[in-house]
């Protein structure tokens, strides 16, 4: 099932800050999300609410981890994503 994205204002802006092709990487992988989010994503630890979903990206021998946390709305129907974080991986 698809469902549709709402993004907070605050992961908004922390996509923005990435560098591309960086940010484009971070928006492709909400699409994918949105297409079939229990397929890529798990319940939040404990200290915090929603879902969450990594995804790794990979360039020039960099790999980074981008954690999505977002939560299912109301109607079932949208996916809001409230924080998107970056993180240097092994």
């Amino acid at each position: 099932m698809n469902y549709g994205l709402r993004i907070s204002l605050p992961a908004d802006q922390q996509i923005d800050a990435q560098p591309e092709p960086l940010r484009s990487f971070i928006r492709a992988s909400l699409d994918r999300l949105a297409q079939n989010p229990t397929a890529v994503s798990r319940r939040a630890g404990s200290a915090s609410r929603g879902q969450a979903a990594e995804f790794r990206y990979d360039r020039g021998g960099v790999s980074l981890w981008v954690t999505v946390r977002f939560l299912y709305g109301q109607d079932e129907q949208t996916l809001y994503v409230e924080n998107v974080e970056v993180e240097f991986g092994e």
